[in-house]
């Protein structure tokens, strides 16, 4: 993870590198009980998008 973390600080800056950067922290919602994410298929207990 610490390796994505690199490359997109390394000035990839598009859609795809802000996406993986969305997934870090999704998993970090995910251990606290506070999942909230645009992306309903790894779960959907909140959605932005309703």
């Amino acid at each position: 993870m610490i390796g994505r973390i690199v490359n997109f600080r390394g000035g990839r800056r598009t859609h795809h590198t802000n996406q993986m950067v969305l997934e870090l922290n999704d998993e970090n919602f995910i251990k606290e009980g506070k999942f909230s994410t645009v992306d309903g298929q790894k779960g959907n207990l909140q959605s932005k998008n309703p």
